[in-house]
């Protein structure tokens, strides 16, 4: 039997293979990992003012994949 998963890119994959400069670095990954924290928080229903996509970052241990954010609700978050 075989099987295959389908999944968005941009939630399950980020490559680290090059250093700094190029794509796939550490620094587009740290990038790609905020940008998914600021969709998992618009999800959840957060009103965030002017995202500052340099900074922003969920503990796996509110969250691990976009859930148990139902405290961030209707509330005015904005980042440093």
């Amino acid at each position: 039997t075989f099987a295959t998963w389908e999944v968005r890119r941009e939630d399950e994959f980020s490559p680290l293979k090059n250093g700094t400069g190029n794509k796939d670095t550490a620094e587009t990954c740290r990038r790609d990992l905020i940008l998914q924290h600021i969709r998992y928080l618009k999800q959840a229903g957060a009103i965030l003012q002017e995202a500052n996509e340099n900074i922003c970052e969920i503990s796996p241990l509110v969250s691990y994949a976009g859930e148990n954010l139902d405290l961030v609700k209707g509330q005015n978050l904005s980042f440093p």
